[in-house]
């Protein structure tokens, strides 16, 4: 993948992934390319935002595969 999304409920930050040997060998991983995906309220503003500022991981995030 280009990027990766990682869940911050309960599970590994992005060190505790990179110590992951298959983990650490994605290009996105190597890129520095891992973003939190965060779990917000379903209404549309916060949706909106959040949206927003994944559109700008992905158009600012380069091409790694």
């Amino acid at each position: 993948p280009d990027i990766v999304l990682y869940s911050v409920r309960d599970s590994f930050t992005p060190e505790q992934l990179m110590d992951q040997p298959v983990f650490a060998r994605l290009e996105a991983a190597r890129a520095g390319q891992l973003h939190p995906w965060k779990f917000k309220s379903m209404d549309h503003k916060a949706q909106t935002g959040y949206l927003e500022e994944l559109a700008g991981w992905l158009a600012s995030d380069t091409e790694v595969t």
